[in-house]
């Protein structure tokens, strides 16, 4: 018996083969992959049949291609037990170092490093199906947290709907610059609808340059030349500064940078019932969250990789688990 299979024993894996002749294929709630196929990501239209029971593989009647089940998710093509997989996850997203995972499974670290990247991919995916679509956004708020690493701090920026506490996005970069605020705000318009917005932020002056920056359109011209670029209608920015003297907060100003008074207090109507403009919303998630702790884990990765984790980042890295669950 070999190192891996020992272990994979001891934690009571099952084989991939085992776990898929379990599964029960559900034609009806599959859909094609293929990104050139008409009827990809519609279920339930008839198009899908079972192509190999045995192989656990899908037939689409309109582009007449075959696909595996996994198709798209972290368990394609994997030659371990998806349970392994979820459990690796699980630790990485908790902050264990991946040489312990790699000494406790008997594991390859670039198979570990592969799984990781998996996980991150399928969240990314998940998080442009289902939150990047333009809404009827009202207030957001936005912040940034400082994280200690060995050696370093890293940056984490989330922004937040306030009416509906839904995260809009994540970036992680070595500095609070303007680089990690703009692809913050990048973010926010992806799921913003061309409609008056009120941003809610602390008094970095970044936000202000990213946020006339990137909420604009190009108007059409005639002739030649370069486009004008026009901002939005109806966009609001708003700044709540404290100021602290031994760790206790002693005075609060609110200013509002953009937008009319009167707008600005009815889009904060609108998303909550506080008396006055605040970042309470989204400091408060910050601290009660299940997860917000772990993206210190999140560092111990290095530096190095924060462009990686600004992608996978769109979505906390708590959530990978509860895709893995639900692939």
């Amino acid at each position: 018996m070999t190192k891996r299979e020992s272990k994979a024993d001891l934690f009571c894996f099952s084989s991939p083969k085992e776990e898929q002749k379990e599964k029960h294929l559900d034609s009806q709630t599959t859909f094609c992959p293929h990104a050139d196929c008409p009827a990809k990501g519609q279920t339930g239209k008839g198009n899908i049949r079972i192509h190999s029971r045995q192989d656990q593989r899908y037939k689409c009647k309109e582009c007449g291609q075959t696909f595996t089940e996994t198709k798209g998710t972290p368990f394609y093509r994997l030659h371990h037990s998806p349970d392994l997989l979820v459990r690796v996850v699980t630790l990485l997203a908790h902050g264990c170092p991946p040489q312990a995972i790699v000494a406790a499974f008997g594991l390859d670290e670039r198979t570990v490093s592969d799984w990781q990247q998996r996980a991150a991919a399928q969240c990314r995916q998940v998080h442009e199906h289902l939150v990047a679509h333009p809404r009827d956004l009202g207030e957001v708020q936005a912040d940034e947290l400082r994280v200690k690493r060995q050696g370093a701090i890293v940056w984490v920026a989330l922004a937040m709907q306030t009416a509906t506490r839904l995260w809009l996005g994540g970036v992680v970069s070595e500095h609070r610059d303007r680089w990690l605020i703009t692809r913050l705000i990048e973010q926010v318009r992806h799921g913003a609808l061309c409609l008056p917005l009120l941003l809610v932020t602390d008094g970095l002056a970044a936000y202000g340059t990213a946020w006339r920056k990137v909420f604009r359109d190009k108007v059409a011209r005639v002739g030649r030349g370069r486009c004008r670029l026009q901002s939005w209608a109806g966009l609001c920015y708003a700044q709540v500064i404290k100021r602290y003297q031994e760790r206790r907060v002693v005075a609060v100003e609110r200013r509002i940078k953009a937008g009319e008074p009167e707008q600005v207090e009815a889009l904060r109507h609108q998303a909550h019932e506080s008396s006055v403009l605040n970042t309470a919303f989204i400091e408060r998630r910050w601290r009660n969250v299940p997860w917000a702790a772990d993206f210190s884990g999140a560092a111990h990765a290095g530096v190095s990789t924060a462009h990686r984790y600004h992608r996978a980042g769109n979505v906390a890295r708590r959530h990978t688990l509860q895709l893995l669950h639900g692939a």
